[in-house]
């Protein structure tokens, strides 16, 4: 298995080389001395830092002064190195004892080397940083023979439980990288559970994993993605949901479309307020208006008064309003009521009419004294007529045609 093949390879040098964290942290001895103590992966060849918040006075002892080192400070900066190349073993220890004014606030401008130089990438602790463990999840379709993956947020401390464990792999771990395998060729098998619980340092919610690689019991790689950070699957990475930008449910994450897209309703937004005019009956983007009565969706204004003049109301006519009946209208005059009776009043016989219709679509034109006249009546959406064969008249008042109006 190369998965295999590569984990024998780095095992010793995983367990041996990164089991501390490279740090350097400050502890008072109560005296007006302090300890500047190292957690260190690897021997150390040099070092240099900066106090911060007060002023050293002297820098001696420690593992540095047992070695020999060479040690030189200035108010604020220390250094440390080997005039015959001896270095600091890996491990916890006191790096060296400072003489300080006061109490510092800390560490910085820390470069640690190797024996030949290289950086070794300390930070400072300050001693406040919190601990916990973080369960990697796993989803596979596939059974797992090994595993390897970086840590990023926190520093590993350690690594055990979970499937892993419980199928017997063997598990390394260094402060940012863990990996699994089986001597035995034993494998994890496909499902879903706990792979492996790590213990850091750090704000467990910020681990994430990178770099993961995962393998079968061939060797070969397995197809996988991470989610939210710390949860393995298998399989493709393809995200289904909804593609589309313009729907309410649209997942920038999604990567297929399956036809979940849902939408606002025609003049509404997604989490339902109107866009749109609301009309006088309260209907979003409706078409609903008050008349010049100030009644919505009314026939505007109906009362007729006695000059032949329509206004809202009868109080409002100059001489009183008009009764309703046919027979009080003026003389020579058409009224057509909200329900589609057509009023007339003529002291001369009418022989034929033709009169249009506003505000309003025909539907049709019957009744009346015209049809008892025997007039031949034809309408259209806005007008009507009617005339007689044979000579009949209608005179008088009364109801001249009935419309069936829309």
């Amino acid at each position: 298995m190369r998965l295999k093949t590569a984990i024998i390879t780095f095992i010793t040098v995983l367990t041996a080389s990164f089991a501390f964290a490279n740090t350097l942290g400050l502890s008072d001895n109560g005296d007006g001395t302090w300890n500047v103590n190292y957690s260190s992966d690897g021997e150390i060849g040099g070092f240099q830092f900066n106090v911060i918040g007060a002023t050293i006075n002297s820098a001696s002892g420690g593992a540095a002064g047992d070695a020999g080192f060479m040690l030189s400070n200035s108010a604020d900066l220390v250094l440390g190195f080997s005039l015959s190349g001896a270095t600091l073993p890996a491990g916890d220890d006191v790096l060296v004892v400072l003489d300080l004014s006061n109490a510092p606030t800390g560490l910085d401008g820390i470069i640690v080397s190797d024996a030949v130089g290289v950086d070794m990438g300390f930070t400072y602790d300050d001693g406040s940083i919190p601990g916990g463990t973080v369960e990697i999840n796993y989803n596979s379709d596939t059974d797992i023979a090994g595993f390897q993956f970086n840590v990023t947020g926190v520093t590993v401390t350690g690594a055990s439980g979970g499937a892993a464990e419980a199928a017997g792999f063997m598990i390394s771990s260094s402060a940012s990288t863990v990996l699994g395998f089986s001597l035995s060729g034993e494998t994890i098998p496909a499902g879903e559970g706990v792979l492996i619980v790590l213990d850091v340092e750090g704000n467990p919610g910020d681990a994430c994993l990178e770099n993961v690689i995962l393998s079968d019991a061939a060797g070969a790689s397995i197809e996988q993605m991470v989610e939210d950070c710390v949860n393995i699957t298998t399989g493709s990475s393809d995200v289904e949901g909804c593609t589309d930008m313009d729907a309410c449910n649209y997942n920038a994450d999604a990567t297929v479309d399956d036809g979940s897209c849902a939408y606002a309703e025609e003049n509404y937004d997604c989490d339902g307020n109107c866009t749109a005019e609301i009309d006088c009956a309260g209907v979003c983007g409706g078409d609903a208006m008050e008349d010049e009565c100030g009644e919505c969706n009314g026939p505007g204004a109906d009362v007729m008064c006695e000059d032949g003049s329509y206004v809202c109301d009868a109080a409002d006519c100059d001489s009183g309003g008009w009764d309703g009946d046919a027979c009080t209208m003026p003389d020579y005059s058409l009224h057509v009521t909200s329900n589609g009776s057509v009023f007339f009043n003529s002291s001369s016989g009418i022989a034929d009419f033709q009169f249009d219709v506003d505000g309003a679509t025909v539907l049709s034109a019957s009744g009346g004294e015209a049809e008892a006249a025997g007039f031949m009546i034809s309408s259209s959406a806005t007008t009507v007529l009617g005339f007689s064969l044979s000579g009949a008249t209608i005179d008088g008042c009364g109801t001249m045609i009935e419309l069936e109006l829309d």
